[in-house]
């Protein structure tokens, strides 16, 4: 499985830029179980390719952050204005506003970050 953005099949030079491209082809529904935690998910297998999958996945792995939800340590991959995360051993990549968590990672003592990743509060 690939381990860095270049390696998934996104160029280095623009790693965000071509992750969007890959996100943007991959099916996301509305996560209607959680309506107190808004948010989006895709579910490998289920529309999309099995490559921009894995892409995802494997760049989540590499270049996330870490951040807990729930006292569960995951990685949190900043493109656009979303967070995207995957929920190993399950098939899922979840996503969801930036706006939408800020106050819960506020409240946790959490870093909110920006579209690009940098912590601004």
């Amino acid at each position: 499985m690939p381990r860095k953005a270049a390696d998934a099949g996104v160029e280095p030079d623009e790693p965000m830029t071509g992750i969007l491209q890959v996100i943007a082809r991959l099916p996301f529904r509305i996560a209607t179980t959680m309506p107190e935690v808004p948010h989006q998910y895709t579910v490998r297998g289920k529309g999309g390719t099995e490559e921009d999958w894995r892409a995802l996945a494997a760049v989540i792995r590499s270049d996330g952050v870490f951040e807990r939800w729930r006292g569960r340590r995951n990685r949190y991959l900043y493109p656009g204005d979303g967070s995207y995360w995957d929920q190993p051993p399950y098939p899922i990549i979840n996503r969801m506003r930036i706006e939408n968590d800020a106050d819960r990672l506020r409240r946790e003592g959490q870093p909110v970050r920006d579209a690009h990743g940098r912590i601004v509060g």
